[in-house]
Order: structure tokens, then sequence, then C-alpha cells
């Protein structure tokens, strides 16, 4: 299992372009659920207060594995990425690449709540520790 808070260095076939991002392990069971961390607030979300509001701020003096200041977007979470297949590509890459702090997990955790993207069911989900 990989601890909540985890960050990981992955390959996303789904953003656009396909390229590298970071992401934040939010739950584990029933499957690995992760939220992206963007260098910059999206434009879809800056335009719509909701959507706004659950992206958090992260900055590189506490996550020294970052590059700049960014924010994870807690609106919708990425289900692209099995479990397994992390944990054993973990064994021979350097994918997980730190952990976030106690304060942004709390902060995420806020976030969620405010999310209208996301069920109910999931939330509850979401950051069990």
């Amino acid at each position: 299992m990989i601890p909540i808070g985890t960050v990981l260095h992955l390959f996303c076939e789904r953003t656009t372009p396909s390229k590298y991002k970071y992401l934040v392990v939010v739950c584990c069971k029933p499957e690995l659920r992760l939220f992206y961390i963007n260098s910059e607030i999206s434009r879809f979300d800056t335009g719509n207060f909701r959507l706004n509001s659950c992206n958090v701020e992260i900055s590189t003096t506490n996550h020294p594995f970052l590059k700049k200041n960014s924010y994870v977007r807690c609106c919708e979470f990425s289900n692209e990425f099995d479990l397994e297949e992390i944990l054993a590509s973990s064994m021979t890459s350097n994918i997980m690449v730190g952990t976030v702090s106690k304060d942004i997990l709390f902060e995420i955790l806020q976030a969620v709540k405010t999310t209208p993207l996301i069920t109910e069911s999931e939330k509850n989900l979401l950051l069990i520790l």
C-alpha cells in the first residue's frame, strides 16, 4: 500500500499533451485515486469560484521535489493508474518523490468537502488515514 499524501511522478497519457506530472495519493482502496499537481490553476477552474477554491497551493519551501510553487487540483481525481503497477514500478524507478505536509493534507481534505465534481460516497473514501 502507498501512504496517503505520497507524491508520485508519473507519465500521464490523459493530459493534453501527454507528459510527466506530479500526483498526490488520496485513496488506495477500493482503487488508487490521485489528484494532479499543476503549476497553475486552469482557466476553467479560475472562471468558476467553486472549482477555483478546490485548488490547494503547495510551495517548494516545504516540498523540495517541486520545481516551482504549484496547486493540487482537488476538483476531480485521476484513477488512470493501477496500484499494483505503481508498486511494481516503484521497485525499479524513483516514481515516489516525496510526501505533502500534514498542513497540505488538511487543506486538501477541506477542498474535497466543497468540490461539486466528486460524489459524497467518493469523498468519504478519499484521505482515509
